[in-house]
């Protein structure tokens, strides 16, 4: 089907931008009523803070009694209530978790009445004479700490008329290192992408580095600070995906996770937002300086806590690491004030991983067997061999036939990846109110991370091509045998081979990242006019480094024996490990000497990116209080914003080489000297590896013996720079409308709305000429004249175009009079001149896009005093990823290919991305019931259900196809240029996706059980989902646990507390399915990440009003992240089961902090 506009060409102006404009009009007719207040009324206005915590209280609902009249304190604790009649009357405030608070004011005509309110006054040492806290009882902070963060939360959630979840900060205790990750796994809905299967290139595996919300990806999810865009540059690939290693927890105050966007809100996340919320002086009733200074160290390396040991790279280290943070707030009285935060940290993390492949069926086994002789006693064939080389029968000893009942470890790969991360952040906002009704926010935040990274891998393999005897705990692989032999009567004509391997491979890059974002955001009240402005940038940069640090990237080698034995199989690891040379001698791997030195190429990979966005909003909201409709309240809202931006990648490419021309050179010259000693683990002994900073040092201290002039190194090199230069750079326009009020005594609550984007792109990318073999005139066609119809070849020698005869001097004659060049011999396919025509860089992928407006329309109605149910139905869109479809596609090759041979149809082929691809359109239905106990609980239940289309689909179509002609013309191509040629690109498809839910959360105090109980908090959720997909070639949800639960129970008094966190995901499918047929049966296997329980631990102890030590430990149980293969009728034996292990240890963070 046709990529066309939602609108024809002439029509592109938006319908809501044209509605926008409209309101603007109809607003402004209203401006008379804007300030005509009634001369009998006036205004109260004031702050509620609570004397508990030191913190000024949002969402308080602050009432005139005997009235409609009904408002909320904003984040900063501030509420106005205009046009209250003069006179005495009444105030009641309402905060859940707390006793209502209630006061008489005195309301003057025309004048503002000021009223402050305090819970728990009694639990604040001192106040100031306008009766706010100037000193607290830090024991009592302490005790409440959790109780709290509880109130926050749920008073944010409750009176917001969409779905979402709040969390204070200091609702899940400390978080080591900062990361986001790890603070909103516990909440419903949301699941977390950690190392590289996040967004994290060289992370830790045990690191959260993604997040994605009810299903969908990480690109789909947006996390902003204060609704402020952010960036955060992976050198890897361009991406809307936000990595977590740049970001912290620790410059929030609390953290929204909102389900159900709002039309005031970017709408390009269908599974949900992140939004944090910065910490502010404006919270604070007095100044505030939290300091904590610890150190972090891993279980796996308690002996090693206060001394240096091996790696993670060329020279030992300290193991164990310190970490500091601190957040100091100082409030100038009401109306000014300052937020600093500030971190750094370093991290040493473990990481071990064992992937175990196994063969299941003759199928896996590439290639066949060089034998048909049997080579066991007695005789007989032990491989048949079917026409073209396929294996038809392979047999362990004892005849039994390779198939999924039996099946045959033959590989295992060890890695260990030590990982050292650092991160540093910082932050300074200044919040000021130069008068009542005017606001100023400036706030910039800064975030540094490095790691430095070297993985070390061990390969242990008998060929598969190869004979092996196997049984459920063992793997022997046939012995060498020379030439000569004789076997069963039969000699050998040539050496049996069996290709036992043991292989090395050294990858060391580091990465390092920065992160700019600034805003600046002004907002003015008058009346029941509200204008919001705010501008913002963001900037972040990430390189892989290797030169700069003294070392090349990449090294490996190889160990061929005769013969490799596993014994003791336990879960996919070999109790034990054995190795033969080819004369049946035990051959020691962990020794670097006894390997042959390879071809020695020393690799960079150097890459750089740059993620920038630039963004401006604009809003307008009023009062409608000139509607006189019973009860009813309205506030009318629109607004516009404008998102810019850009990403780049540059750079060598992640494979660059140069080979080593020097004097001969052992493995010994360049054994990594410094880690050693260290067993990579899973039952292995402590090996020599090769070390990348010792050749790089050889290659700084002998230059010439290194070079990249050899024309494989120079072809290499050209494509992965060639493939390195990718930028595209997306503006997006947005306006919205949108009407929120109440009704029914302030009881429903209600909200609805539209919004709509326009994106136009720029971009380049790689294009690749697969006609780059012939000769081209000026225009790039294939030239051909009456000698050579079908063009003329460059890469062949017998082409006329070399042809040192009169039709060959003619050609060159002819090309020479046109103007054309041409090469003087034949260019050698994969050659670096091949290379330069085959692959074109910067090749420009330009779009743009109109989408259909998204709509919202909500509703929250208070049942009872504590029983409210929302309704809303949503739909929203997604952007396809920049390199899925927009910049890069997976299976199509950007390039124009024109056959030679004129007579053939089609006469050529397109292959191009598209840039013009219009966003994925989710319709989300979202239904809770929540009650909010009077004691500070909640209990909801929350079904969902969301519909998807306009996936992405992979098409071929042809000039037949009536929308051939329009799809070429929405590429920006012109269809009488490519008559008869095929094209082959990215739509959006006619496939849905269904996903229906639900979530279920509970958390409250144990006060009502009296005793110990008013120690103890509990909270818990569970998430159940399920995707049903139809006509569609891409996934619109990644795959995910469809059963989440988290629990939670805290112990608080007022010198302890204890926090234990727990999060159960249930098994979750991985992919790569495969089948297999055992005895005509058909069996299909997959990849399953089984059920995994992790708990994470918080403790703390108050020595003083001032002083307090802590301790943090992350997945106190150890789990390990393992993968399972199996089938669900369970003929695959559990032994073959295992196929991937990762083991880290637990991370702990203790130290003391400071309060004043």
């Amino acid at each position: 089907m046709p990529m066309k506009s939602s609108y024809p060409p002439t029509a592109r102006r938006s319908y809501l931008s044209a509605l926008f404009q409209f309101l603007l009009v109809a607003l402004g007719a209203c401006c008379a009523s804007a300030f005509a207040a009634d001369a009998a009324t006036g205004t109260i206005q004031g702050r509620v803070v609570n004397a508990a915590s030191g913190l000024f209280v949002s969402k308080a609902v602050v009432t005139v009694q005997g009235t409609n009249q009904q408002t909320y304190t904003d984040q900063f604790g501030n509420y106005a209530i205009e046009n209250v009649p003069a006179g005495k009357v009444s105030l009641r405030v309402t905060y859940i978790g707390q006793n209502p608070l209630q006061a008489d004011v005195n309301v003057t005509s025309g004048a503002v009445a000021n009223q402050d309110f305090m819970f728990n006054r009694e639990q604040a040492t001192e106040t100031s004479g306008e009766g706010t806290v100037v000193k607290l009882n830090e024991f009592v902070v302490n005790s409440e700490r959790f109780k709290t963060a509880a109130e926050i939360a749920i008073n944010e959630e409750r009176y917001s008329p969409t779905l979402k979840n709040v969390v204070s900060a200091g609702a899940f205790g400390d978080i080591p290192d900062g990361n986001i990750g790890e603070f909103v796994k516990y909440i419903p809905g949301v699941q977390i992408g950690y190392g590289y299967g996040g967004t994290g290139m060289n992370a830790s595996d045990s690191n959260a580095t993604s997040i994605s919300v009810r299903s969908f990806g990480p690109e789909m999810t947006s996390i902003t600070i204060d609704g402020v865009p952010l960036t955060n540059a992976s050198p890897a690939s361009l991406t809307r995906a936000i990595g977590l290693d740049m970001m912290t927890i620790n410059n929030a105050s609390r953290v929204e996770v909102i389900k159900v966007a709002t039309p005031d809100m970017p709408s390009n996340s269908p599974g949900g937002a992140i939004n944090l919320i910065s910490k502010s002086a404006f919270e604070y009733a007095r100044p505030s300086l939290t300091m904590r200074v610890g150190a972090n160290f891993n279980s796996e390396l308690t002996d090693e806590l206060f001394k240096k040991s091996p790696g993670p790279a060329n020279k030992k280290t300290y193991k164990t690491l310190p970490s500091v943070d601190f957040t100091y707030v100082i409030p100038f009285r009401k109306n000014m004030g300052l937020t600093f935060t500030g971190g750094w940290s370093k991290t040493f993390n473990v990481n071990h991983r064992g992937q175990s492949d196994y063969l299941y069926d003759t199928k896996d086994i590439n290639g066949s067997a060089s034998y048909a002789v049997d080579l066991r006693p007695g005789g007989g064939p032990w491989v048949k061999v079917a026409g073209g080389g396929t294996a038809t029968s392979f047999q362990e000893a004892n005849g039994s036939e390779l198939n999924l009942s039996n099946p045959v470890l033959y590989r295992l790969q060890a890695t260990d990846t030590p990982n050292t991360a650092e991160r540093t952040s910082g932050s300074i906002r200044w919040d000021w109110r130069p008068t009542p009704n005017q606001k100023l926010t400036i706030a910039y935040t800064l975030g540094l991370f490095s790691t430095v990274d070297a993985q070390r891998r061990l390969q242990f393999y008998a060929d598969k091509s190869y004979y092996m005897d196997w049984g459920a705990d063992y793997m022997t692989s046939y012995k060498f045998i020379p030439k000569g032999t004789v076997v069963n009567g039969t000699a050998l004509g040539s050496d049996f081979n069996p290709k036992a391997t043991v292989a090395q491979e050294v990858t060391t890059r580091d990465r390092e990242g920065t992160t700019h974002t600034g805003y600046i955001q002004y907002e003015y009240r008058r009346g029941p006019w509200l204008a919001k402005v705010m501008a913002n940038a963001s900037r972040s940069r990430g390189s892989y480094k290797d030169f700069d640090n003294g070392h090349f990237s990449a090294m490996e080698t190889q160990l061929t024996g005769g013969q490799i034995k596993f014994t003791g199989i336990n879960e996919g690891i070999p109790g034990q490990i054995q190795f033969f040379d080819k004369t049946g001698s035990p051959l020691d791997w962990s020794k670097i000497a006894n390997w042959s030195a390879p071809t020695i190429q020393a690799k960079s990979g150097n890459t750089e990116a740059m993620d920038q966005t630039v963004n401006i909003r604009a809003d307008l909201s009023r009062e409608l209080d000139f509607i006189n409709i019973g009860d009813l309240t309205a506030t009318a809202k629109t607004g516009y914003y404008r998102l810019q931006q850009r990403q780049k990648k540059w750079g060598l490419g992640s494979g660059y080489r140069m080979t080593y021309y020097g004097p001969a050179l052992t493995l010994t010259d360049y054994m990594d000297d410094q880690y050693v000693g260290v067993s990579p683990g899973f039952n292995l002994p402590a090996q020599e590896w090769l070390s990348t900073y010792r050749m790089f040092k050889l290659w700084q201290d002998n230059p010439t013996y290194f070079n990249a002039d050899s024309d494989s190194d120079k072809a290499n090199n050209y494509t992965n720079w060639a493939n390195q230069q990718k930028s595209i750079t997306e503006t997006t326009d947005e306006f919205y409308l949108m009407f929120e009020g109440k009704a029914f005594r302030n009881k429903f609550h209600w909200l609805f709305g539209a919004r709509e984007a326009i994106a136009t792109r720029k971009g380049y990318a790689t294009k690749t000429n697969s006609t780059w073999n012939y000769v081209k005139t000026k225009n790039g066609e294939i030239y051909r004249d009456t000698a050579n119809p079908n063009g003329v070849k460059l890469d062949s020698a017998s082409s006329p175009l070399f042809a040192q005869t009169s039709a060959g001097t003619a050609l060159r004659s002819a090309l020479d009079a046109a103007g054309i060049s041409y090469p003087t011999a034949a260019i050698a396919n994969n050659s670096y001149a091949m290379k330069v025509l085959n692959l074109l860089p910067f090749s420009n992928m330009d779009g743009k896009v109109t989408g259909k407006p998204t709509f919202t329309a909500s509703g929250a109605y208070e049942l009872t005093e504590n029983l409210t149910a929302r309704l809303s139905w949503n739909r929203s869109q997604a952007r396809p990823d920049f390199e899925d479809g927009v910049l890069v596609q997976s299976g199509v090759t950007y390039g124009i290919t024109e056959e030679s041979d004129p007579t053939k149809s089609p006469r050529g082929t397109i292959k191009q991305t598209n840039p013009n691809l219009k966003p994925w359109t989710a319709d989300a239905w979202d239904l809770q019931l929540a009650y909010y106990t009077p004691a500070g609980g909640k209990i909801s239940v929350s079904p969902y259900y969301k519909e998807t289309k306009n996936f992405q689909e992979t098409i071929t179509i042809y000039e037949s196809d009536p929308d051939w002609a329009a799809t070429l013309l929405d590429l920006g191509l012109d269809p009488n240029e490519y008559d008869d040629y095929a094209l082959t690109t990215v739509i959006n498809g006619q496939g849905t996706s269904k996903t229906l839910g639900y979530e279920v959360e509970a958390t409250q105090d144990l006060k009502a059980i009296g005793g110990w109980g008013r120690y103890f908090y509990v909270f818990g959720s569970y998430s159940h989902s399920y995707v049903k997909q139809k006509n569609t070639t891409k996934m619109s949800a990644k795959p995910m646990s469809k059963d989440t639960a988290s629990a939670g129970i805290s112990f608080s008094n007022k010198r302890v507390r204890i926090l234990l966190r727990g999060l159960l995901l249930e098994e979750k499918y991985a992919g790569e399915e495969k089948t297999y047929t055992v005895a005509g049966t058909q069996y299909i296997t997959a990849k399953y990440e089984p059920a995994q329980l992790s708990l994470d631990l918080n403790m703390s102890y108050q020595l003083t009003e001032k002083l307090s030590l802590f301790a943090n430990a992350r997945n106190v149980l150890n789990q390990s992240m393992d993968v399972l293969r199996y089938d669900k009728t369970g003929i695959l034996p559990a032994y073959a089961k295992h196929v991937d292990r990762r083991e880290f240890g637990v991370n702990w963070n203790v130290g003391i902090q400071a309060q004043f």
